[in-house]
């Protein structure tokens, strides 16, 4: 439907602690297919997706594609993401987070900042963890918390990620520090606090979670979940490519039609410089996201050339 609702929209998710969006269940902490559903509700659409999970227990930015701009819902995914998180050493859960079954618990007196200060180099970089079970890596078909649930073993392997910063923010109080991480996707800043906590010899969990940013997105931009109820104005959705810090390609009518037809298109008039294979925005002349686009030459040969990768806007 070439009129429905077509962009990103921020929502700031509740977590552990905030006040219930649930009413008839005020126990229930929602998740992130249930911000989706709200927006399809509150839209009328069906093509509606989120960019990156984020687990019950945690809030934060959720960033939510709509319409055609689920295209490109996959290129928000590789986004790096910053946490605000407090780990709590001296206890261990079967979920690694609060909210789960405790399995250890002792005294958490030896942790110090002077040691968390020599343990952060070694989480920092390129680093190899193993994902919580109660997570939602597939095994066999499975979902791994599915597996957990269950009892069973959710056998998983250890996946290299990337922790670009682990600064503490706070002193240790009662085997507490406040972290801000910003790390790759696919991290698990609950395998993060777990692992450290082993290298501390007394366990680690995380005490809560809120996501801050994905790319260049800001949850202080974000619109409570709370907003999307009863006869409150829908929200203005930013543009499609609005958090990608790509170079922008503007298209008159012509490169429009022939990106739109997925033909190659030539650029003369551009003054990016990009190697074969990078990716540009294609947007119009009011700079509104029209598609990804790709570069088909090497780089310093000219005109440079391109061809559409996602096309978002009709023809």
């Amino acid at each position: 439907m070439l009129g429905e609702p077509s962009g990103l929209l921020m929502l700031d998710k509740p977590g552990l602690g905030d006040p219930p969006v649930f009413p008839e269940q005020p126990d229930r902490l929602p998740t992130s297919h249930d911000a989706v559903q709200r927006v399809r509700r509150c839209f009328g659409i069906r093509r509606v997706g989120h960019t990156g999970t984020l687990d019950p227990f945690a809030s934060g930015l959720l960033v939510i594609c709509l319409g055609r701009a689920t295209r490109l819902a996959e290129y928000y995914q590789g986004q790096p993401k910053t946490y605000r998180t407090v780990f709590r050493f001296g206890l261990r859960t079967d979920t690694d987070d609060i909210t789960g079954t405790p399995l250890e618990e002792g005294s958490a007196s030896a942790v110090t900042e002077s040691r968390l200060a020599a343990l952060v180099p070694k989480f920092t970089g390129w680093i190899e963890q193993i994902p919580p079970a109660f997570s939602a890596k597939h095994i066999g078909g499975q979902r791994a918390h599915r597996i957990a649930r269950s009892g069973g073993l959710a056998e998983l392997q250890p996946q290299t990620v990337h922790v670009a910063t682990l600064e503490a923010l706070s002193p240790v109080q009662d085997g507490c520090c406040e972290f801000m991480v910003t790390c790759s996707a696919g991290t698990y800043i609950r395998s993060l606090a777990r692992d450290m906590g082993l290298a501390l010899g007394v366990g680690g969990t995380v005490a809560s979670l809120r996501r801050v940013s994905l790319g260049s997105l800001r949850v202080a931009d974000a619109i409570p979940l709370v907003e999307l109820e009863g006869d409150a104005p829908l929200p203005e959705l930013a543009d499609a490519g609005a958090g990608l810090a790509w170079p922008r390609l503007v298209c008159d009518a012509d490169m429009r039609l022939r990106f739109s037809q997925g033909r190659e298109v030539e650029a003369p008039d551009v003054s990016i410089q990009l190697r074969d294979g990078e990716l540009a925005l294609a947007v119009d002349t009011e700079r509104r996201t029209l598609g990804v686009v790709w570069c088909t030459q090497a780089a310093g040969t000219w005109p440079p050339r391109f061809r559409t990768r996602k096309w978002l806007a009709a023809a």
